[in-house]
């Protein structure tokens, strides 16, 4: 019998799960990223008050391993997951439960990379770095254009892409070995089946 889980909460349970397993480099790397978020954003909120006042006033810890600073750290986990199929979702959380987990929801908006296709990018043509492939987002759409931040054309690391899993030989160890699970292909995102509430009867 499969358990019927919603998409946000599925994310969080696997970011719970995940959160005792961070190094103290990762944990360090995460309350980095997310300690200066605007006051604004819908997460920061979800801080507690305490660890709020401490944002607006401290610079990062130098000692992360403390509890406190999990809520802040459960934000940053979650927010790795903005965008990827709930078919992964659903793998990952039955690997930890021993459940048959079927997620409902729509994943998270994301836009594809000129490069490889898949959709990981939160926004086009600002530099960001695709998580699949490792191409740096510069608005390059022209094949044989040289992009000066990739150092290759589009079709370069294209072809590079197919024979590596990266850009370049050497990226290929920053890219996310589960990338290719994780986000749909443009070229493929009608084939990827997203549950809803509706179908659960």
């Amino acid at each position: 019998m499969k358990n019927f889980v919603l998409r946000k909460n599925a994310v969080l349970r696997i970011a719970e799960r995940e959160i005792s397993s961070l190094r103290p480099a990762q944990r360090e790397s995460l309350i980095g990223d997310w300690w200066f978020m605007d006051e604004d954003d819908p997460e920061f909120r979800l801080v507690p008050e305490e660890l709020r006042i401490r944002m607006r006033k401290c610079d990062p810890p130098d000692d992360c391993t403390p509890d406190t600073y999990n809520p802040l750290i459960l934000i940053g986990l979650a927010a790795s997951y903005r965008g990827v199929r709930n078919s992964y979702l659903e793998t990952k959380l039955s690997e930890y439960e021993g459940e048959d987990i079927r997620v409902l929801g729509k994943p998270e908006e994301l836009f594809g990379c000129p490069c490889c296709g898949y959709r990981s990018l939160e926004k086009r043509c600002e530099y960001f770095i695709c998580r699949v492939c490792f191409w740096e987002d510069d608005c390059s759409e022209t094949q044989d254009a040289y992009s000066s931040c990739n150092r290759m054309t589009l079709e370069e690391a294209e072809n590079n892409f197919f024979r590596f899993g990266a850009v370049s030989e050497e990226a290929f160890g920053y890219v996310d070995k589960e990338g290719e699970l994780k986000y749909m292909r443009d070229d493929l995102c009608n084939q990827d089946i997203v549950y809803k509430e509706a179908e659960v009867a």
